[in-house]
């Protein structure tokens, strides 16, 4: 199913598929057409054992402006957007499966991408450092480095070998390798869509 097959809000949708992941076979919404209902169970079945759903191999990237008049192609940020039931399942396995299995003290430094971050305590958290080095320091060097698109350069092998390392349920990693592989983008501009371009992810 692709994502603009049917118009679902999230309010419907997230306590159907909540169901299905705590054990019932069918998502269960009155309102729902059995095809549907049918067809969202299906892609949750195949996915939570391990395999995803091709469509949800293919990314929508809409480059938007990030300057009032851009000039060139580094004006623009690329918006990647999956579809919308793909999002569902990788934030469940993200907050019942990967979170949970991180040691706590390996993101005890981290305040990007974790619900209690954020710069602003980043800033806080430097400032005390700083502060409190500079009671008994004459001076403080800070060496601050910005990884540039580190997300788009990340090696995959290593990231599956740390999830591997957590002990993660053989169907997850799966998910998560399957995930990674065989992507494909398609660029939107206004109405226009390019044809699907495969990138390099493993």
């Amino acid at each position: 199913m692709k994502s603009n097959d049917c118009c679902v809000s999230r309010k419907i949708l997230l306590p159907a598929v909540t169901y299905f992941l705590a054990g019932y076979c069918v998502p269960v919404h009155s309102n729902w057409h059995p095809p549907l209902r049918i067809s969202i169970t299906a892609q949750f079945i195949v996915g939570f054992s391990g395999i995803v759903p091709i469509s949800w191999h293919t990314a929508i990237v809409t480059p938007v402006p990030k300057v009032s008049a851009p000039a060139s192609l580094n004006d623009y940020q690329p918006i990647s957007v999956t579809p919308v039931l793909c999002r569902i399942a990788e934030k469940y396995i993200v907050k019942h499966f990967i979170r949970p299995a991180i040691p706590l003290d390996a993101i005890l430094d981290q305040f990007a991408f974790k619900p209690s971050g954020s710069t602003t305590f980043a800033l806080v958290s430097l400032q005390h450092h700083v502060t409190d080095l500079l009671e008994t320091r004459s001076y403080v060097r800070c060496l601050i480095i910005d990884f540039s698109k580190v997300f788009d350069t990340t090696d995959h092998s290593v990231l599956l070998s740390k999830f591997s390392s957590f002990g993660l349920p053989a169907n997850i990693l799966n998910w998560i390798t399957d995930f990674l592989t065989d992507r494909q983008q398609i660029c939107k501009l206004g109405s226009l869509l390019s044809h699907p371009v495969s990138i390099n992810t493993l």
